[in-house]
């Protein structure tokens, strides 16, 4: 028995402090079972060009259930003209964190290119969602 995550309906909202003046975009994406079996999600991992993100969740998906991961990016001056037009890109890189039916830990990386514009982001894979890896423990050698 294996199971997986999915990374669904990427979406973003653009913000423009109303004190500050600082401009930010809102990203959220659904990790999703798609499994017949629930799991535990733990956290997740990821990368936005040099901009780092963590966070814990600790709920329990049931099959076919998806929770949404919102994360905040900061952009600067050059990044707010490319998202205005044409667009801006972000390479992503992450893990997902969860534990399975058998109480194993699992860290199922991703990677792509995230492409922000007006009118929504679309996620582009540079590979598929890796491959589950259990989670070793380490020998005392």
């Amino acid at each position: 028995m294996r199971q997986w995550v999915d990374l669904l309906n990427w979406s973003l909202d653009y913000h423009i402090d109303p004190d500050t003046e600082k401009k930010s975009l809102n990203i959220q994406v659904y990790v999703k079972n798609p499994t017949k079996i629930p799991l535990t999600l733990i956290g997740f991992r990821m990368s936005l060009d040099k901009q780092e993100f963590d966070g814990a969740h600790k709920n329990t998906l049931a099959p076919n259930a998806s929770i949404p991961i919102l994360i905040t990016i900061s952009l600067d001056a050059e990044q707010v003209r490319k998202y205005l037009e044409p667009g801006l890109m972000f390479l992503v890189d992450g893990l997902i964190l969860y534990e399975d039916a058998l109480h194993k830990f699992i860290a199922q990386s991703f990677s792509g290119y995230l492409w922000c514009h007006k009118t929504g982001a679309t996620f582009n894979p540079k590979m598929a969602l890796g491959i589950p890896r259990q989670e070793e423990p380490k020998k005392n050698t």
